[in-house]
């Protein structure tokens, strides 16, 4: 069934609306559209048809459509891997070309590159010195954390 309305951060079932240079625009119920860029259009992929996809932003906040599944959707806990570290936090692993960013302030700033954390992804609009980020982040708690209290 298509979806009635885009939903960033979740897996849409969309309709192919129309085919452009760029790639092919998906349509929800209420006439939204959404590009899927050419790198994610398969060759049996034709007009009508209706496909799953993942919404998430560009680096100009424009959503936009890929046929790659991320390892948890929008709302959902899960155990990310940190792959990365900033000035400002961490990055962990999405599953995405986009990783999810996880402010130092959310979260023990011990953690290393490969350490393993539990967390829960959800939707935020933080002002970060001068840049405005909006993006996926993760509030996270080490596993060896979680393990203790579970004991």
């Amino acid at each position: 069934m298509i979806e009635e309305y885009l939903k960033l951060g979740s897996l849409n079932r969309l309709k192919i609306s129309k085919k452009t240079p760029q790639g092919l625009y998906l349509e929800a119920l209420d006439g939204d559209m959404v590009l899927l860029p050419n790198r994610y259009v398969e060759d049996n992929m034709k007009i009508g048809d209706e496909i799953e996809v993942f919404i998430v932003n560009d680096s100009e906040d424009r959503y936009v459509a890929t046929t790659k599944k991320p390892k948890y959707e929008y709302g959902e806990f899960g155990i990310f891997e940190v792959i990365g570290k900033t000035d400002f936090g961490y990055f962990v692993d999405f599953g995405m070309e986009k990783d999810l960013f996880l402010p130092f302030g959310n979260t023990n700033k011990n953690l290393k590159i490969g350490d393993k954390v539990i967390g829960k992804s959800f939707m935020m609009k933080k002002v970060i010195g001068f840049f405005w980020m909006q993006n996926y982040c993760v509030i996270l708690k080490k596993l060896e954390t979680m393990k203790e209290t579970m004991k």
